[in-house]
């Protein structure tokens, strides 16, 4: 309120206000990736009611990226991800699953071994380490 109020006491009549600071292109993308993301997953599903897998997906996780990039601009949200993939966890179940256990891993994800507290803790002063 106070940098309006300053804003308007130098005006003087016949001057235009001030210039607007340039468009973010993140915003502009964000919402329409957005917009997008939502066609496309009632286009996928066919009907309202079936939102239940990769629609649903494509919103939640998807939405939630593209309409967080409409408050950041591109480098800090590629610094963001950059701190988030070196602090994931993951159960140490995942080891079991094939393809994925395996992609965690190629990743350098951290697994928790749920059982042992100890090792739980030790991996999470582990992801603490790689964040800092």
């Amino acid at each position: 309120m106070a940098e309006v109020e300053a804003q308007q006491s130098r005006m003087t009549p016949g001057h235009a206000l001030p210039a607007r600071p340039a468009i973010d292109y993140t915003t502009v993308g964000g919402t329409l990736g957005a917009f997008t993301l939502i066609v496309l997953a009632m286009a996928a599903s066919g009907s309202v009611g079936a939102f239940a897998d990769l629609p649903a997906f494509l919103i939640v996780i998807g939405g939630t990226f593209l309409v967080t990039s409409v408050s950041y601009t591109t480098p800090e949200i590629l610094n963001a991800q950059r701190v988030m993939l070196r602090a994931v966890l993951y159960k140490q179940e995942f080891h079991k699953v094939p393809f994925i256990g395996r992609a965690l891993r190629v990743m350098g994800m951290i697994a928790v071994e749920r059982q042992n507290r100890a090792k739980a803790v030790e991996s999470l002063r582990a992801a603490a380490a790689r964040v800092n």
